[in-house]
This record gives C-alpha cells, structure tokens and sequence, in this order.
C-alpha cells in the first residue's frame, strides 16, 4: 500500500512522499527545494507550460511542469506563469520551474524506492551527527568523500555552483535549440 501511497503524495505535494515514510531531513530538503525552486522561477516571470501538440520544446517544459505536482496544480489555477519571456531572467525562471518538476520526478522515484525497500540506504554507514551513508556510495565515491566538515562545507558548496552553472548551462542550449 505504501508503494502507491508514497509517490502519489510525494508528486501532490514534494517532500512529502519521504516525510510518511519517516525520513524526515531527506524530505524536508527535497520539500524546501523543489518549493524554493518552483517560487525563484514564478518570482522571475517563468512561463509554466500547458498541455499542447506544438512544438518539442513546449511538450518537454509542459512534462518537466507537471513534475511539480500540486504546484503547478495552484498555479495553473492560479493563472500564474502565463506571461511572455520578455528578458533573460524569465527564461531561466522558466528553467528554474522545470527543473523542479524534474527534481520532484526524481523524490517520486526514490520515494517508491524506499517503499518498496530497494533503496541501498538502510545499511548505510552512521557517520559524525548522525549521518548515514550508504556503503555503496562511499565505496564508488570514497575518493571524494569529504572526511571534515570543513571539507563537507566546501563540497556542498561546490555541488551548488555546479548545478547552478548546469542550469545555466542548459538555459543556453534551450535557447540555442529554439533558434
């Protein structure tokens, strides 16, 4: 029951499908980003796409969208995100709220994933505060695992600046793509 349950509430509303399943820290930052995500797009005049036959590039964005669940639920109703790209920022808030949906498509996953108990990281290895990490992963990745947590500071950082510089990446091939 709680394999249909927990990627069903986990689409409506992101985060949530590991909150019932009792992970809270993953699913209260995989709430916080797909919300602070889907909201930094909507504040930056991103177009949510509807459902049409037209071009690739629309249908793609309208399936990213509709990663986000109940999100682009309200705002469809809402009638938020229906204005045209005028400037640079809407197009990569637009990005923004497609990432989201894809994100979310990835908790949904992983939601059902723990659901089902083929997620590897209930034996995970307990580490300083708390910490779990899955055996697996240390081993694949033990030569960048970082062992301070001045070096965890630095990592996590870097993880950001690549995935913002990935958004970026990829705001400018969607504009090359649509030329």
């Amino acid at each position: 029951m709680m394999a249909v349950v927990a990627p069903a509430v986990g689409w409506l509303i992101p985060g949530a499908g590991h909150l019932i399943q009792k992970r809270w820290m993953r699913g209260v930052l995989l709430m916080i980003s797909v919300f602070t995500m889907f909201f930094l797009g909507l504040a930056m005049q991103g177009h949510v796409y509807t459902p049409n036959v037209g071009d690739i590039l629309d249908m793609l964005g309208f399936v990213g969208d509709l990663g986000s669940g109940g999100l682009y639920i309200v705002t469809r109703i809402s009638d938020w995100g229906q204005g045209a790209i005028a400037h640079a920022t809407a197009d990569y808030g637009t990005k923004y709220i497609i990432v989201a949906g894809l994100l979310n498509f990835i908790s949904v996953a992983d939601a059902y994933h723990i659901a089902i108990g083929r997620s590897h990281d209930h034996d995970a290895i307990p580490l300083q505060r708390g910490f779990r990490v899955c055996p697996v992963c240390v081993h694949r990745f033990r030569d960048f695992f970082p062992q301070r947590d001045r070096d965890m500071i630095r990592y996590g950082l870097y993880c950001f600046v690549m995935f913002l510089g990935g958004v970026i990446v990829a705001g400018w091939l969607m504009w090359l793509l649509r030329r």
